[in-house]
């Protein structure tokens, strides 16, 4: 089924499910092609008006990294995010939804954690 033309890439997107044969086959691919339907609506009328430019602003915002590290982030959503994709809608259940905290993976205090130990053989 046919979604949309993606924001980036500029390619055509198409949602796609295989459903077995069987007995139940026929009823099976109307349910299928109703689920994708529905998400194909949802992603074409977002339940937000948000552009990534304005979640980004929000993100930097709300950053509570070093200035050196916000003013890198600042040049890159100005110089090279925004012009590609800023103003592109987000749908909402795309949305971190965890809290107002910008999230820092793998991050202690703008520094990487140790990766994990491997298990030590015998003799080590």
């Amino acid at each position: 089924m046919y979604a949309r033309i993606d924001p980036v890439s500029k390619r055509r997107h198409y949602l796609s499910e295989v459903v077995p044969a069987g007995p139940r086959a026929e009823r099976q691919t109307r349910t299928v092609r109703d689920r994708l339907a529905r998400e194909v609506e949802e992603r074409r009328s977002p339940h937000t008006a948000a552009t990534v430019n304005q979640l980004l602003d929000r993100y930097l915002d709300k950053f509570d990294g070093t200035p050196r590290t916000l003013e890198l982030y600042g040049s890159y959503v100005r110089k090279h995010i925004g012009p590609l994709i800023g103003e592109v809608k987000v749908a909402a259940d795309s949305l971190a939804t965890s809290g107002d905290q910008p999230q820092r993976r793998g991050m202690d205090r703008g520094r990487p954690q140790d990766p994990p130990t491997a298990a030590r053989g015998v003799g080590s």
